[in-house]
């Protein structure tokens, strides 16, 4: 997928995996890197993500690659939206 977006155009240090972070604070830190507008685009599921992320202050679109089992969890995706 990283390599398709690259392909696009998008500079591939601006994508990133919410998988890399693996510990509390660096989550933190990647969330304010994409409030910021340094990561332009993040890939992760709902369940690594977190309930009440955060990060859509210059968000564009969100993109559903895998729809959830539970209504909630789209519902936690697409809170923004709302």
């Amino acid at each position: 997928m990283k390599d398709q977006l690259v392909a696009g155009g998008i500079q591939a240090d601006q994508i990133r995996f919410v998988q890399d972070a693996a510990k509390p604070e660096q989550k933190a830190n990647l969330f304010a890197q994409c409030r910021s507008g340094e990561v332009a685009v993040l890939i992760g599921s709902t369940a690594m993500m977190g309930t009440g992320t955060n990060v859509q202050l210059r968000a564009k679109a969100i993109h559903h690659v895998t729809c959830p089992w539970r209504p909630a969890d789209l519902t936690q995706r697409d809170g923004w939206l709302l």
